[in-house]
């Protein structure tokens, strides 16, 4: 009789329209515009936004704003990345002087901000949750794994893609034109290929080092320390590519904000004259310790 109890019960239930759950503090929605400025439409129901994307910024209370995004790696493994957080300051500062003289078309902007945390997998979530739920017609990136992940949320969307740091010369080939004429991904920084090449060129001593304090002599072994992704995979070989003997050339890679002690055993066996780091302040820290 129990079992007969609970079957009419649910079948009441579903006849009546109603939805039920044991969860406590959750609404229903069609779309995250139904939901708070913290939340958003997931499977029905409201819930809380990806984390590290608690900070908006620009006209925030303006009518019909133009919806921006940054997914930036603000924090990393060791704190606060104080360069990537003077680069958001730029951000943030450029877009103030747009929005004082009226926007565009009299439509001023707002744009939201994700913190990555360095963590490639977490800026695509975010970055989908900017342009799926939020709206954003463009999308601001730093880093070029971060940067070539994020192109496949954005570039099936037709949404912009602008970083300040990606240097992967993947980008130059980068298939991201989504059926128009004109490509959707830039960044404002060379390419490795020519970073690449003026690295080479000090080393060998085909650029001189203006400076009048000291005197630089060309190495014959040179060491390069690397993080193993897009960037630091395309720099070294940028690098080694236009160095002749490469038998004076060791690569020693190793992977963001994990152990560098097996690059570092890889330097002290090769024994070079100079090391050229290719990584982030965080990496590159410990590997000076």
């Amino acid at each position: 009789m129990r079992a007969l109890g609970m079957m009419t019960l649910g079948m009441a239930l579903l006849s009546s329209g109603c939805s039920f759950t044991t969860a406590g503090g959750l609404s229903e929605c069609t779309t995250s515009s139904d939901c708070g400025a913290n939340s958003v439409c997931t499977s029905g129901f409201c819930l809380p936004q990806p984390a590290g994307c608690d900070q908006v910024v620009g006209a925030t209370s303006a009518a019909n704003p133009i919806v921006l995004g940054a997914a930036l790696p603000l924090t990393n493994a060791s704190g606060n990345a104080e360069i990537e957080q003077q680069r958001f300051n730029g951000l943030k500062l450029a877009l103030d002087e747009v929005n004082q003289a009226q926007g565009v078309g009299g439509r001023q902007f707002v744009m939201y901000v994700c913190d990555t945390g360095a963590d490639t997998n977490r800026a695509v979530k975010q970055a989908g949750w900017m342009v799926n739920d939020k709206g954003a017609v463009a999308l601001f990136s730093a880093g070029s794994a971060q940067t070539l992940a994020i192109h496949e949320v954005t570039t099936p969307k037709n949404v912009l893609l602008m970083s300040h740091t990606a240097t992967s010369s993947a980008f130059t080939t980068l298939s991201d034109k989504n059926g128009g004429s004109v490509g959707l991904v830039w960044r404002t920084t060379p390419s490795d290929v020519l970073q690449g090449r003026v690295i080479a060129n000090v080393l060998q001593g085909v650029t001189p080092i203006n400076d009048p304090g000291v005197t630089f002599t060309p190495p014959t072994k040179v060491g390069v320390a690397y993080v193993s992704d897009s960037y630091g995979t395309g720099l070294f070989d940028a690098i080694q590519n236009r160095i002749p003997n490469k038998d004076n050339v060791a690569g020693a890679q190793y992977s963001r904000n994990e152990a560098v002690s097996g690059a570092v055993s890889r330097l002290v066996s090769f024994k070079p004259d100079m090391t050229v780091l290719a990584g982030f302040p965080e990496d590159n820290s410990r590997l000076l310790l």
